[in-house]
């Protein structure tokens, strides 16, 4: 055996001193600086709410919010930091949720003392804590937060709060980020593939935000949190959920989680050998329908279901609620049925998706997609540029894919369930035979122009609406030339709503058109126009629908200050209520009609209670 040379032995045990230090750096907390006076930190406190009373709008250039409050976090970079503070002031404004929350906030309920500063908590719900440190011989405000455990100790309040901020968004792609939250130092989890596939697996997949729905902490023991989350395992058992603890540490100025304490089974690692799958779309695919769930988040009169909406309706006769998705890289698409309350998933049926040849413009994504469910609730079209998909949702069988010719622009089911009408961008109107997946009668117009929305008056009987507000029958099966029924609207038309209750037919226009904004007229073409919404209401963008007992109406509305819809009471001179932040891309009423569910125009799906918009 060759003797080692000792400059050799010395490079190399150089190395290895070198390479120890370097990993005890990274994963041991640094020597933290001592904390502040308690007095001096009650005193800032006392001032910086001082000052935000005697304050309207707060700037970012103000003298005494750059003197109390010193972000550790804030760049550097004079731009960078001016527009900081910019958002800091923001947050700090009346209304905002960071100053109501100091508005609202009683006494000082107490101190925590962490590892180089004071927590001051507030008294209030939601609780106000104030982190103070030193910053060379003075002391600032580091931040201002809210917290749902503000006198906990801080491994637990980081436990807490990550939990609570979670369920409060429903997604986790923010939080416990390897490098930030999650402290990781260790071979193989420095391998760029590791991270890669650790972000594809909690964000993408979706992983995260599943594992950590409903989850608890349970207990703490000095920086050790028992946490109850879901078992990847055991989705759909009785008892979803295992428990687990986590090493939580402070490093640079933050909390995070200590991946090598994990315990070797923790749900959260990812083994070195599960690197490869998570790096495949298919399998990023799967995971994103298996765990996905609805956000199910209460905000005043609404609940928000879930984001990236394209189709939803209420199943009657099952008592649940069907949503519909496809994303925009066109690698998952699914029908997912829950309970309309709880937000429980009760089943996932996989989608075809979208050709990704087919050129697509983000911007016009969402409009692109049409859909119907069949009044059984067992048959669900869905169309999107020249493809239409029908889906049993009992079997989940796939019973037709058909190309359309030109793009789909409606869909309507036969109230009998025969027939589901198809009308397209060229203004051409055809039957699908349901039973047979077979086309049946076909009407094309002598000019294109988009087939805007279609309803069935029976099941003999269909009315269509063209993009310049003509209205007309035409007849089923052979769909012969169409009887006119006049013209709903000078301007674009944007929907239309059959009262189920009295057969009127409800017409919503954009513009400032004349003679009215909701167009009305018997089914059978006779009678003139009747206004049956404000012409302060109108507006460029929204929908209307009728609920099933015909006395209420919800129409678009632009009126300044207010929201995007308007909610009528047949017959009333004014709208009972405004809301939705957006205008609206559809709506369904629950059947009982003592609901509504919507799509605004960015996707996210949303329960509105009528008890709520009336109150």
């Amino acid at each position: 055996m060759k003797a080692m040379r000792p400059r050799t032995w010395l490079r190399r045990a150089l190395r290895a001193w070198l390479t120890l230090a370097l990993t005890l750096i990274t994963v041991a907390p640094a020597q933290a600086a001592r904390p502040p006076d308690e007095d001096r930190a009650l005193q800032l406190v006392a001032q910086l709410r001082i000052a935000l009373a005697a304050q309207g709008e707060v700037r970012g250039d103000e003298v005494w919010l750059r003197t109390l409050l010193v972000p550790a976090a804030m760049p550097p970079q004079p731009a960078a930091r001016a527009e900081g503070y910019r958002r800091l002031a923001a947050r700090l404004s009346p209304g905002a949720a960071l100053r109501t929350a100091l508005d609202q906030g009683g006494a000082v309920a107490g101190v925590v003392r962490g590892p180089d500063y004071l927590r001051v908590v507030l008294d209030g719900d939601p609780t106000a804590t104030l982190v103070v440190r030193r910053e060379g011989s003075t002391t600032v405000i580091d931040r201002v937060e809210i917290s749902a455990c503000g006198l906990c100790e801080e491994p637990e309040r980081f436990v807490v709060d990550l939990l609570a901020d979670v369920k409060r968004q429903g997604v986790a792609s923010h939080r416990l980020v390897a490098g930030i939250e999650l402290w990781v130092a260790d071979a193989p989890e420095d391998d760029p593939d590791w991270r890669a596939a650790l972000h594809r697996r909690d964000t993408e997949a979706g992983y995260l935000a599943f594992l950590l729905d409903g989850a608890q902490v349970l207990g703490v023991s000095g920086d050790r949190v028992r946490v109850s989350v879901r078992d990847p395992d055991r989705i759909g058992a009785e008892e979803p959920f295992r428990t687990e603890t986590w090493p939580v540490i402070y490093l640079d100025g933050r909390w995070g989680v200590h991946y090598a304490e994990l315990p070797e089974d923790s749900a959260l690692r990812l083994a070195p050998d599960d690197i490869d799958r998570w790096l495949r779309d298919a399998v990023i695919s799967q995971a994103a329908v298996r765990y996905w769930r609805p956000r199910m988040i209460e905000q005043g009169a609404a609940t928000l279901i879930a984001d990236d909406v394209l189709f939803l309706a209420p199943r009657p006769v099952q008592g649940d609620l069907l949503l519909y998705t496809q994303d925009l890289r066109r690698s998952r698409a699914f029908v997912a049925l829950l309970d309309p309350d709880s937000g429980e998933v009760t089943r996932r049926i996989r989608m075809p998706v979208l050709s990704r040849q087919v050129a697509v413009f983000p911007a016009q994504w969402r409009d692109m997609f049409v859909g119907a469910l069949s009044p059984s609730g067992q048959l669900l079209a869905i169309a999107v540029h020249d493809r239409l998909w029908l889906v049993d949702l009992p079997s989940g069988r796939l019973l037709t894919s058909l190309r359309t010719g030109p793009a789909v622009t409606s869909l309507a089911f036969a109230p009998d369930g025969r027939w589901l009408a198809v009308g397209d961008e060229r203004g051409s109107v055809q039957l699908l035979d349901v039973a047979e997946a077979a086309w049946g009668g076909r009407y094309w117009p002598k000019a294109a122009r988009t087939a805007h929305a279609l309803t069935w008056e029976n099941p003999e009987q269909l009315l269509v609406l063209w993009e310049d507000g003509e209205l007309a029958r035409l007849r089923a099966p052979d769909l012969a030339e169409p009887e006119p029924l006049g013209v709903a609207c000078c301007g674009a038309v944007r929907s239309m709503a059959l009262a189920p209750s009295s057969g009127v037919l409800m017409v919503g226009c954009a513009g400032s058109c004349e003679p009215a904004f909701l167009w009305r007229a018997d089914l059978l073409g006779a009678g003139e126009p009747e206004v049956l919404a404000d012409a302060d209401y109108r507006a460029d963008a929204g929908v209307i629908a009728a609920d099933p007992a015909d006395a209420w109406l919800i129409t678009p509305c632009s009126r300044e200050g207010e929201g995007r819809a308007a909610l009528w009471a047949r017959g009333a001179d004014d709208a009972t209520a405004t809301f939705s932040d957006e205008p609206l891309r559809l709506i369904a009423w629950d059947p009982d009609g003592d609901a509504v569910w919507v799509i605004d125009q960015s996707g996210r799906a949303w329960r509105y209670r009528l008890a709520a918009l009336t109150r």
